[in-house]
């Protein structure tokens, strides 16, 4: 987070191309997958929150470490999970950079570079990519809408 993922670009890229991923939806995939700082850090804290003392108990009554986890730590963290969920989406849905970089084929364009085409070297469409950009925000209004009270509640649990 203290480094801007734009000034280590040259590096990824390479490892990525070395890898024979450029061009494809995994060399996009894995970058999303692998350079998510910040729900690291939400669930760091919103597991830093959960008493150490419902494990104690669940471990004199018998459980394993796997119901442990699956009845008291995964339902404490819904929050989160969901937080992070819709950010991550929108995040990924609304990104342009990594898939102009990563995806140079036309048959692979996502929403956000499919809407750049539109713009010509000398004419731009601009009735075509505003009706585009009303394409593309109405969906994530929708979800943001709807889930805002995930949203409110994921955020703020991760700073108290």
């Amino acid at each position: 987070m203290l480094i801007p993922a734009i000034t280590s670009q040259v590096s990824v890229f390479q490892l990525v191309n070395k890898l024979g991923l450029v061009g494809t939806r995994w060399s996009v995939i894995i970058l999303y997958i692998g350079t998510n700082v910040i729900a690291l850090y939400i669930f760091l804290q919103f597991l830093q929150e959960i008493p150490y003392s419902l494990d104690e108990s669940a471990l004199l009554d018998g459980a394993s470490y796997f119901r442990i986890f699956w009845s008291i730590i995964l339902p404490n963290l819904k929050a989160p999970i969901v937080t992070m969920v819709i950010i991550s989406g929108v995040g990924v849905y609304n990104d342009f950079y990594n898939p102009y970089l990563y995806m140079p084929d036309p048959s692979l364009q996502v929403i956000s570079t499919a809407l750049f085409a539109f713009k010509g070297s000398s004419v731009v469409q601009w009735p075509v990519i505003l009706a585009g950009v009303m394409i593309v925000i109405i969906p994530i209004l929708i979800v943001f809408i709807v889930l805002q009270k995930y949203i409110y509640n994921g955020v703020t649990g991760a700073v108290k």
